[in-house]
């Protein structure tokens, strides 16, 4: 039977992993107590928040439009074209459009502060 002296004392493998899981989890606890975790959240959230009313907004209103002002969607706009075809299309093109000021919002404003957080995280680690 072999003894190991004091200064050769090592840790066991799960040892080690579960310190560095540990290590990492309060490192990100840490992160996303910071204010530009924070920010970063808020940012989103506003923006999902106005795109989900402007897109429900605009459903809702062509089911009232079908509903209690039918002959305004009937209108003619020109020659076979009516009202009614201009929304459905607007309604269409809405969610297309959404996605790309998305992604443009999220190129300037998102992604500069999500790659700040992530430098952070990552230099932290090491």
């Amino acid at each position: 039977m072999s003894t190991v002296s004091d200064d050769q004392t090592t840790t066991p493998p799960r040892d080690r992993a579960v310190a560095l899981v540990a290590d990492e989890a309060m490192t990100y606890v840490a992160l996303r107590a910071g204010e530009d975790f924070a920010r970063l959240r808020t940012r989103s959230r506003r923006y999902l928040a106005t795109a989900a009313v402007l897109l429900l907004g605009a459903f809702a209103v062509t089911v009232a439009l079908a509903g209690w002002a039918p002959g305004f969607l009937e209108a003619q706009v020109a020659g076979n074209i009516n009202v009614g075809l201009l929304v459905a299309a607007g309604l269409i093109v809405l969610p297309a459009a959404l996605s790309v000021v998305h992604l443009r919002y999220a190129s300037r404003r998102l992604d500069p502060l999500a790659a700040r957080i992530r430098e952070s995280f990552e230099g932290s680690r090491r």
